[in-house]
């Protein structure tokens, strides 16, 4: 079948009829559709999110957000057009997506990979911020760290 409207109303899940009387169904010529996945990356942004942005991100699989400094840190950071994990939680609770990752954290916040032992892990006070935010929901909170990869399973 050569694309066109009846084309397009198979993809659509719809039978349809062919010149010679034959009824083609979806499931004779079409594979299952895979359902994707839907990743939403939020840079510097402090105070108020757009209604634009919290809609297309609604729903996502991950959310990447920017959390800059600690929540005790609120006000210095939208200063600086900046967000905080407790920020970041409330955008990641009110569009109900399955994983926060938090990024671009203060130079103050070191990564693990430079602590030294017996070093104050200050970055995880950033995950546990976000962690409160979202208590009674099931979103995960994870670090981003430079080089990192994220498997981001297919839906059912």
């Amino acid at each position: 079948m050569k694309p066109g409207p009846l084309f397009g109303r198979l993809k659509a899940g719809e039978s349809v009829t062919l010149e010679n009387g034959r009824v083609v169904h979806p499931n004779e010529v079409l594979e299952r559709s895979i359902s994707g996945r839907k990743v939403c990356i939020l840079g510097d942004c402090s105070s108020v999110i757009g209604e634009t942005p919290l809609r297309l991100c609604h729903g996502a699989d991950v959310l990447v957000h920017e959390a800059t400094l600690g929540n005790g840190h609120r006000e210095k950071a939208v200063e600086h057009g900046h967000s905080t994990p407790g920020m970041a939680a409330v955008v990641a609770r009110s569009c109900c997506v399955q994983r926060l990752v938090l990024y671009h954290f203060s130079q103050r916040y070191k990564p693990s990979s430079l602590l030294k032992e017996g070093d104050e892990n200050e970055v995880l006070g950033l995950q546990r911020d976000a962690e409160e935010a979202l208590q009674g929901t099931e979103v995960e909170v994870t670090l981003a760290e430079d080089f990192m990869t994220l498997p981001v399973p297919l839906r059912r």
